[in-house]
């Protein structure tokens, strides 16, 4: 008797506990706001600044450079925790590190990554009007650390994420980062103005009841992460959308401000500054980017607002965005309306994707346009045509006639292109060997993952918009990089490893991962029922769903065989008279920039003009043939550990936590320039000219010399006069090969007869943990100079 006694008093306390956990976190009760976190370091040493100053002079003095600038290197995409997806994927149970707060950046981009300037764009889908004033007053606070604001050894800029998300390609304008050079509230926007799209949606409908409430009974000692989430999604719901068609100075304080458009963007920051970037990134990233999209109305707009492409950030830790292929994920059969005035996701309405019409709740129908599959190639692999054919052999597997089988490839084909981002989850229990190297561009170097063309920096470069005056309106961006970190880790290219320098590590258990990745239930969404499960039939036949029925977030996307493309980031440079917070923000508006894949690299780029010398990112006109002078030196190779200076600003508990034990740290050795490569690009001489025959890459290839570590070399262009058109040039300085992590993405294993029959991708989770050695291959770090335009006239 007393052992059922005890038993049941046993139970009754476990069932107790398990109530009183739910229970708190439901409530948030004993949660902490998350706040801005302290900064705990001092500024660099006068001695370490003078040192990277002393450090450059002798390499230009080596390749006799002119003394009167010099170069800067930084990050201007930094993310925290404030950011959802951030402190969703820094959760200990889906792999995280925990809270990495705005504060921490700071003390990073010091110490760890030894930065002359750095950047914080929270994403604004999820920010609040507190947030944002925390991150105001830490940014205001890391600048004060410098006692001499004519030569700081770091400057911080403030900024947000404006994270749209297109529904269909007509409605998707894409990710940009607001950079703001003023710090005074007058002059700032009391809100991070955020996009009107499935964004905001898809970041806060991660954390439903179940399996969230889960989370700190299976992983108890690390409880007051997962309460603490809770009340971070709680807080960001509870701000109000703005009213809509009010000037932003007009609403009130406490609301979530939205824009439609990068121009709706421009017009509400431009109420309080002139002094400011809109800067793209990602246009190739079919993470989330629509198969089909390209930049053409993106150029169209920009007419109106020519800040939005001032400077173009074209590779990051999430990959190249640089190259132009003329392959498509999707081909498109009728383009559709391009709509400027208003928002709406797939589940606003219902979408009728074989006539290419959207209906929303009012009963308004759009044209959304419609697509078909296209043939896989040698050089490019459609998912949607892989799809296919996994569903074909898997029919024919199962003993069914061929016949039958052609219908389910071709309604899989169709299917899968038509749903998009989520049109993977087509074919059931479709696994990384099935989808093999479908969706990427096999041929660039560091490929984002599932590649789009149509939003490349090339392509960009080789458009042309035709005014009815005859006039011409083209892009004439500057180049940059920048890690895109969700750690609060600015410039974590600086060595080949994991710690805070690569985002998103998965699930280290198959159990965590199915239930991150099974059924979910929302108390404000009870009768919701996932249309993918409830629709599969069996593993050979595709599974018919409508896409207006998905819950978004991101269990509708590839984010397994995304972390197989998440690289340690890159670098934005710049040619500056110094290291003030004006003469960095003078370089970027004169797009005297130039990207790094993350090694500091040293570039200079210019067209010669008798005495005078035209720099990268330069627009000029001339009918003469055009002579241009290149130089480059190799990136310092890395020292393990920290620099003394790293830990008499932070101590050695700090250096550990933050930095890994491991920071910029030159050796007095410099890596090799082993070759430069020049690109030339064409623009469109006429509507429509097709632009895969007006981007020559490479155009010219200078070998440099053997056991030399600086390269230089000068070239003509011989045709301008003669063809008399236009001309864009820029330059990739190409660094002896070293291991890096994760640029080759999805690689295959192919048999004797071309089949893919493994494949190697550091998911980085239970099924591929993280580890340097086994996720790096031999690849060719490089610099890439902003284009230099010259028009003929």
């Amino acid at each position: 008797m007393n052992i059922k006694r005890i038993i049941l008093y046993f139970i009754s306390l476990v069932l107790l506990f398990i109530f009183s956990v739910l229970f708190v976190i439901n409530f948030t009760l004993f949660s902490e706001d998350l706040g801005p976190g302290e900064i705990t370091g001092t500024s660099n040493s006068i001695e370490f600044v003078e040192d990277k100053f002393d450090r450059q002079s002798d390499a230009k003095n080596d390749l006799n450079v002119s003394l009167s600038k010099q170069i800067l290197f930084g990050d201007l995409h930094v993310h925290s925790t404030f950011s959802a997806d951030a402190h969703q994927g820094n959760l200990p149970i889906v792999g995280g590190t925990g809270v990495h707060p705005v504060a921490d950046a700071c003390d990073f981009a010091r110490h760890c990554s030894a930065l002359d300037f750095w950047a914080i764009t929270d994403h604004a889908e999820a920010s609040t009007p507190k947030r944002w004033q925390e991150t105001k007053e830490t940014v205001r606070k890391c600048n004060a650390l410098s006692a001499d604001k004519e030569n700081p050894d770091c400057v911080a800029f403030l900024g947000w994420e404006w994270t749209q998300v297109g529904a269909t390609r007509n409605t998707h304008w894409g990710h940009h980062n607001v950079i703001l050079k003023d710090e005074a509230d007058d002059l700032l926007p009391p809100r991070a103005i955020a996009s009107k799209s499935v964004a905001r949606d898809a970041l806060l409908n991660n954390a439903p009841e179940y399996p969230n409430s889960l989370f700190p009974l299976i992983d108890i000692k690390n409880f007051k992460n997962y309460n603490d989430f809770r009340r971070y999604i709680s807080e960001t719901k509870k701000v109000p959308i703005c009213p809509e068609n009010i000037p932003s100075k007009e609403l009130p304080l406490d609301c979530h401000e939205e824009a439609v458009t990068p121009l709706s963007l421009a017009n509400k920051v431009e109420e309080y500054t002139k002094d400011y970037l809109i800067i793209p990134h990602g246009q190739t990233w079919g993470f989330y980017t629509p198969k089909a999209y390209t930049l053409d109305k993106g150029l169209e707009l920009s007419k109106q607002y020519p800040q939005q492409f001032d400077l173009l950030e074209m590779h990051s830790g999430h990959g190249n965005s640089e190259e132009y292929r003329s392959w498509r994920a999707a081909t498109v059969v009728r383009e559709g309306e391009t709509i400027l005035d208003r928002f709406f996701g797939l589940q606003d309405g219902r979408a009728d994707l074989t006539s290419g019409t959207f209906k929303d709740k009012e009963g308004r129908i759009f044209d959304i346009g419609t697509q078909t599959c296209p043939k896989a190639t040698d050089e490019f692999t459609p998912i949607c045509a892989r799809a296919g054919e996994v569903i074909f052999n898997r029919c024919i597997n199962a003993g069914f006639e061929t016949a039958e089988c052609d219908v389910r490839r071709k309604y899989t084909e169709q299917a899968v292109v038509d749903r998009g981002r989520n049109g993977w989850q087509v074919v059931p229990h479709f696994s990384l060997l099935d989808r093999i190297d479908s969706g990427q561009c096999k041929d660039c170097f560091s490929p984002a993952f599932n590649y789009v063309p149509g939003g490349s920096a090339q392509y960009g470069m080789a458009l042309t918009k035709f005014n009815e005056d005859g006039s011409k309106h083209r892009f004439k961006y500057g180049f940059i990089s920048s890690s895109d970190n969700h750690q609060a880790a600015p410039g974590s290219g600086y060595k080949e490893l994991f710690g805070n320098n690569i985002d998103f590590s998965g699930p280290s258990s198959k159990f965590t991962d199915k239930l991150l990745h099974g059924p979910t239930f929302d108390l404000q969404d009870r009768d919701y029922v996932d249309p993918i499960r409830a629709n599969y039939v069996s593993d050979d036949k595709p599974i018919e769903y409508e896409t207006s029925d998905i819950k978004l977030g991101f269990n509708t996307i590839e984010f397994e065989r995304q972390r197989g493309f998440l690289q340690t980031g890159g670098l934005a440079a710049v040619h500056t008279e110094g290291r003030s917070k004006e003469q960095i923000w003078s370089a970027f508006k004169r797009h005297e920039t130039y990207a790094t894949s993350g090694p500091r690299i040293l570039l200079w780029f210019d067209m010669l003009n008798g005495n005078k010398k035209i720099p990268m990112g330069a627009v000029t006109e001339q009918n003469t043939n055009p002579t241009f002078e290149v130089k480059a030196m190799g990136s310092f190779e890395q020292k393990a550990g920290c620099p003394e200076d790293a830990y008499t600003a932070l101590g050695a508990n700090r250096v550990e936590q933050l930095c890994y034990d491991e920071c910029y740290n030159p050796s007095d050795v410099r890596k090799t320039i082993t070759r430069i490569e020049v690109v030339r690009v064409m623009p469109q001489e006429y509507e429509n000219q097709s632009v895969e025959d007006r981007i020559q890459d490479p155009w010219l290839v200078h070998n440099c010399p053997e056991n030399q570590v600086g390269c230089e070399f000068n070239f003509t262009d011989n045709e301008f006069a003669s063809s008399k058109i236009d001309m864009s040039y820029y330059v990739r300085a190409i660094e002896e090969p070293s291991m890096q992590i994760n640029t080759k993405g999805v690689r295959c294993e192919r048999d004797d007869e071309g089949n893919c029959i493994s494949v190697n991708i550091c998911t980085q989770d239970w099924r591929r943990p993280r580890d340097v050695e086994a996720c790096s291959e031999i690849d060719e770090p490089r610099a890439w100079s902003s284009p230099i335009y010259v028009d003929y006239k």
